[in-house]
C-alpha cells in the first residue's frame, strides 16, 4: 500500500450505498411529492370553478327534467269505431244487413254490399234495371272503388227519407286513419213492395 493511503475501514462502502438509496428515495419522494402537488392544484382549481362537485349534483335533477321533455308523450290507444243503431221518426242510423221493403232498407243493403260483401255486383243488383249501375262498364267501375277502401273499414249510414229519395250520411273509419264523413243523395222507386235504387249522387253535384 502507499504512503499516504488509507485501508478502507470495514464498512466503509455500506455508507456509499446508503447514499445511493437515498439519492434515488429523494427523487421518488420528490417526484411523488410533485405529482401530489399537482393534484391538490388541479382539486382546487376545478372546485373554485363554476359547476364544480355542487354543481354538478345540482344539475342532475336538470338533466333528468331535460330527459323527461325530450322523451315522447305516451299516446293514447285510438277510440273504437262504434256506430249506434237506432231509427226515429222515419230516420234510421245503422250498418246492418237492410232490406228490400223500405228506403232505409235498400241503402243499409247497399252500403252492407260495397263494405262488408265488397262486391260491385251484389251492389249494383239493388239498382233498377234501367240505373246508370247496370251496365258492365259501370260495374268495373264501383268494384275498383269498392278495392280502393281498406278491408276491415268500418262505417256508419243515418238515412234521412223524404219521399222517394234519401238524405244519406255516411262515416267511414278506415283502419289507423280518423273517420271522414260524407253526404250522398239516393232516389229510388217501389214496385209492389219492393224498393230498388235509380241513382245516388254526391250532394253539391
Amino acid at each position: 500500500m502507499a504512503e499516504g493511503e488509507f485501508a478502507a475501514e470495514p464498512g466503509e462502502a455500506e455508507p456509499k450505498r446508503s447514499v445511493m438509496d437515498r439519492r434515488k428515495w429523494i427523487a421518488l419522494a420528490g417526484g411523488g411529492a410533485a405529482v401530489l402537488l399537482l393534484v391538490v392544484v388541479v382539486a382546487v382549481i376545478v372546485s373554485s370553478l363554476p359547476g364544480g362537485e355542487d354543481d354538478s349534483a345540482a344539475d342532475k335533477p336538470l338533466a333528468a327534467a331535460l330527459e323527461e321533455e325530450a322523451a315522447p308523450a305516451p299516446t293514447a290507444a285510438p277510440a273504437k269505431f262504434t256506430c249506434e243503431e237506432s231509427s226515429s221518426g222515419g230516420q234510421v242510423t245503422g250498418n246492418g244487413a237492410g232490406d228490400r221493403k223500405s228506403v232505409p232498407g235498400i241503402v243499409l243493403a247497399f252500403e252492407d254490399a260495397y263494405y262488408n260483401s265488397r262486391d260491385a255486383k251484389e251492389a249494383t243488383e239493388l239498382t233498377d234495371t234501367d240505373s246508370p249501375f247496370r251496365p258492365d262498364e259501370a260495374v268495373k267501375v264501383l268494384q275498383s272503388g269498392i278495392d280502393a277502401v281498406p278491408e276491415a273499414t268500418d262505417y256508419c249510414v243515418t238515412v234521412t227519407p223524404d219521399g222517394d229519395k234519401a238524405t244519406v250520411e255516411i262515416v267511414e273509419a278506415r283502419p289507423s286513419a280518423a273517420p271522414e264523413t260524407f253526404t250522398q243523395t239516393f232516389s229510388t222507386k217501389r214496385d209492389g213492395d219492393r224498393v230498388s235504387i235509380t241513382d245516388i249522387q254526391e250532394q253539391g253535384q
